[in-house]
Formats: C-alpha cells, structure tokens, sequence
C-alpha cells in the first residue's frame, strides 16, 4: 500500500486509534523501541510489546488532556525503588548504551509541582539507570539528563510548566560529549560519560523512583523512544517536538488517502466493461 503524505499534526495526538511507525520517514532511522500513549498505557510501536503495570497505585487511570488521551500517573512519594509502568527488554535496549551514539526522548505534560526528583522515562535494570529524564531538583523548575548511570544534568531553571507539552531529548554524540534539548532547543552541553553495559534484564520505563529521595510525577507521558547508533540532530529535536507524531501513519490516515485517490477512470472506466452487450442494435424509425 502506498504510503499517505501525512501534513504537520502539531503536538495533539490526531486520532484515538494506534498508529504504525512509517519507517520510510527520517525520524524512523534507527528507532530501537517507541511506546506510545495508545489511551491505556504505551505500546512499543517497534515490536508489539504491552506494557506492565508495575505499581497501580501510581496510576489514576484514563484521562483527556489538550494533547490526547492516555494514563494519567498520580504523584507520591518514594517507599522503595520501583517504577510505574514498564515495556518488555530487548537486545536493542540492553546494548544501547554500550557506546555512542544514542538518543532518548520523551513527551510529557506535568500536571502538578512535584515534591522531590521524578523519574519519567528512563531504561532500568533493578538497579542501574543507562539513560533517564526527570524532574530535578527540590525546587522542581528544571529537568534532568542522566547518561551511562551517571549523575543527573540539570537544565536551566524555569523550564518544567506545569500544563503545556514537553519534549526531553538527550542525545549522546561520543562517549563523553552530549546535547540536551528542551521542547526542541538545545539547553546543556555537559561532558560525562555517555557508555554503559546495561543488563540482560534492562528495560524501558515510565513515571519511576530509583532511591527513597525521589517520588512519582503527576501528569502525562505521552511516548519514550530510544534511537541505537544515531545522535539525532538540531532540526530534527526541533521537528520532534512542533510534530511529534510525523513519523507514524494511523489507519484514518490510509482510510483517507485512499478516499482522495479516486480518480475520473474509477468512475468512468476506459477498460471494456464485464456487463454482456447485445449481440445487435435495431434501429427503428417513425413516419
């Protein structure tokens, strides 16, 4: 089937169904795992994978936002380490940070100040965290990079609004250079250790607490996606975050495509028609 010219969405989800990733777009390159919000929780669009839910106490259920529906995770804070929802492993996921370049984002909408550092999309093994994106600091006005289990990266202050649609992309270029972006622009530069090996067991994560001085967020987290040997680019965290969605086809998309493909030929065939003909045509005059 033909793929359909898919214009710019902007930040809402523009339909309820799930999507495919549409692999032909530059976006797809390399994309080892992308769970997408599909209403009650992600989905990896890579490779099919449900979603457990780990800790339903962190979770309200079912909620609308202006950018689509999908689970609403509820605050609180930490008892011990554990993380709300998770997707299956991979070979992919446990050896993406085995060396440079990578990449990792995530859309989210904060919904309430958190009360201390919030985990909202990382990669875990029960115990280390190869890559992460949080809230920061007490304050909970900047969010945070993590890279190879390393020390988290703070932002500037001021970036983490409650209400509005976030995009977190850190990017490593080497094995100690980065680039952090923050709805499309880059923000910090730090210089860390980007490499890690991560466990068989390593797995993608969404709203987690990795020691008892964190808590949960409340709010959206509407995908996390991880790229394997690629460092995404300047336009690209820019296209990321102005149309998140651009690089998957939902099935009204081929639904109208395929409405808008007909064409005069359809309707006024030039092929001979299946119908019998007569085998003669009389002709009948008057007067």
């Amino acid at each position: 089937m033909q793929i359909p010219i898919i214009p710019h969405r902007g930040q809402k989800k523009p339909w309820n169904s799930i999507p495919r990733i549409n692999w032909a777009h530059p976006l797809a390159r390399n994309l080892v795992s992308y769970g997408y919000d599909v209403g009650c929780g992600p989905i990896d669009l890579v490779r099919g994978s449900l979603r457990a839910i780990n800790n339903s106490l962190r979770i309200t259920g079912i909620r609308s936002s202006q950018n689509g529906s999908g689970l609403l995770y509820l605050g609180g804070a930490a008892v011990t380490q554990a993380n709300a929802v998770s997707l299956p492993t991979s070979s992919s996921v446990v050896t993406l940070t085995n060396a440079a370049p990578y990449s990792f984002a995530c859309g989210t909408m904060l919904t309430v100040v958190p009360a201390a550092r919030c985990t909202i999309f990382s990669t875990e093994d029960g115990g280390a965290t190869p890559i992460q994106l949080s809230t920061f600091n007490a304050s909970n006005t900047d969010f945070g990079f993590q890279f190879g289990n390393g020390t988290d990266q703070a932002t500037a202050s001021g970036f983490a609004t409650l209400n509005i649609f976030h995009t977190l992309l850190g990017v490593a270029l080497t094995g100690s250079t980065t680039a952090c972006y923050v709805d499309g622009k880059l923000n910090i530069s730090p210089a860390v250790t980007t490499t890690f090996t991560g466990a068989a067991n390593t797995k993608p994560d969404f709203s987690g607490i990795f020691s008892t001085s964190q808590a949960f967020i409340d709010g959206h987290i509407y995908y996390g996606a991880l790229w394997k040997n690629r460092a995404l680019t300047a336009p690209e965290a820019r296209k990321l975050h102005d149309d998140p969605y651009c690089f998957l086809i939902y099935p009204e998309d081929e639904i109208f495509a395929e409405n808008v493909a007909v064409t005069t030929s359809a309707i006024f065939p030039l092929v001979p028609s299946w119908e019998p003909q007569p085998i003669q045509t009389k002709v009948i005059t008057y007067g």
